[in-house]
């Protein structure tokens, strides 16, 4: 268009015209002009093992969200995930990582709180035991994505009749498939899987700052005498069952939580899930932890890590996940499966795995506890004593 036709206009109202013009001759020739958006890129970081369901859950959000975000995920390796945190030079939105690893990154200053962003109706799409898992000095840190720990996994083939209640009823039902020509109880003795034995004894590990309380008390005593007392009973298959079990020539099998896909595909509608019996009359309740999303600290894309985080704890990307044969936190998923119902129940009386950042001195100190109780001979006072030594040194050893 040559200006110089309008000469007495204003240059404002004549490059007005012109765009004008260009538009309608657009729209003369069929070019329609797209609505623009920014795509905001958000980097996630993760040390869950199943990548296909990582890939599934992104699928289904950069689906849902019209492209309008895209996931960038990235596998780590657990015990390399603090210290690439602190070296690398482009750095991810959020983490998903277990739920007891929250005290590492907190002492860390690498987490943002999240109360503040977490609506009721968020909070109440997942279940109150997995919150709990992600609360550090009454905080909330993480959003639980996916449920963990210790179950007593059944045979329904195998275990017909009333099932045992009481730990002396298990160890006795153990002893007649024995005589049977097949294992009772698949036993995978280690602190995680035996803890709710602690715990129902009244044990407190680590108290909420940080202090040990394994001298408080007798349940540490009674915790290890109880392992010594299993040792060479019968009808108990020690940590070999799980082969056992699969192949259908074992009745019980405690075991953690992530085992349940495998069992589910080698025993399909045979497998069952029982409540953990009574330890000589209290409550056995296991350590609970969650595999958890957290927002980096200075993160740029914090609320939208929150979003994706909202969508992997909805109904259908929670159903992904139960199909994949994790536990999922969403309490209306798995309602009418009775499998699920069980876990979800089990959990409820479960004690949140503590993830203070002090923990890590424990860990050690108390897997030679539990194997000295259940191998050694030393007398358990002389186990008591070193394992409280163990684990004192080693928090004065901690890096502050």
């Amino acid at each position: 268009m040559n200006c110089e036709i309008f000469p007495m206009i204003p240059f404002s109202r004549r490059l007005l015209l012109i765009l004008t013009a260009i538009s309608l001759t657009m729209v003369a020739v069929g070019v329609t002009a797209r609505p623009a958006f920014a795509q905001r890129l958000v980097r996630v970081w993760y040390t869950l093992s199943d990548e296909a369901l990582i890939g599934a859950w992104i699928g289904a959000y950069e689906t849902a969200r019209e492209g309008r975000v895209k996931i960038e995920a990235r596998p780590v390796q657990l015990h390399q995930m603090e210290a690439l945190l602190l070296s690398e030079t482009t750095l991810p939105d959020a983490l998903i990582a277990p739920s007891d690893l929250a005290g590492r990154l907190i002492h860390a200053r690498l987490l943002t709180q999240l109360d503040i962003k977490i609506v009721p109706d968020f909070r109440a799409q997942i279940i109150p035991s997995a919150w709990e898992t992600v609360s550090y000095d009454a905080r909330t840190v993480g959003i639980p994505l996916l449920m963990e720990g210790t179950l007593l996994f059944y045979n329904r083939a195998l275990v017909t009749g009333d099932l045992p209640t009481t730990d002396d009823a298990l160890f006795a039902a153990a002893k007649t498939y024995e005589a049977g020509g097949k294992i009772g109880l698949a036993l995978t003795l280690g602190v995680y899987p035996t803890a709710g034995i602690y715990n129902a004894f009244g044990g407190i590990i680590i108290n909420d700052s940080g202090v040990n309380q394994l001298s408080v008390g007798t349940a540490f005593r009674d915790y290890l005498s109880y392992l010594r007392a299993l040792r060479g009973a019968a009808g108990i298959a020690l940590n070999g069952g799980r082969e056992g079990f699969k192949a259908g020539n074992t009745a019980f099998a405690l075991d953690s939580s992530w085992t349940l896909g495998n069992y589910a595909a080698a025993l399909g509608d045979r497998l069952g899930v029982l409540a953990l019996p009574t330890v000589k009359g209290a409550i056995w309740r296991p350590f609970v932890r969650t595999q958890a999303l957290y927002v980096r600290l200075g993160a740029v894309q914090g609320d939208a890590a929150l979003d994706f985080a909202r969508f992997i704890t909805e109904q259908d990307a929670q159903s992904l996940a139960a199909k994949a044969g994790a536990i999922p936190v969403n309490p209306v998923v798995g309602k009418d499966d009775p499998l699920l119902a069980a876990i979800h129940a089990q959990f409820e009386q479960g004690i949140s795995l503590p993830n203070r950042y002090e923990m890590s001195a424990y860990w050690a100190p108390l897997a030679d506890a539990v194997s000295d109780a259940y191998f050694g001979d030393d007398p358990l006072p002389a186990i008591l004593a070193r394992t409280i030594r163990a684990v004192d040194d080693r928090l004065l050893h901690l890096p502050r």
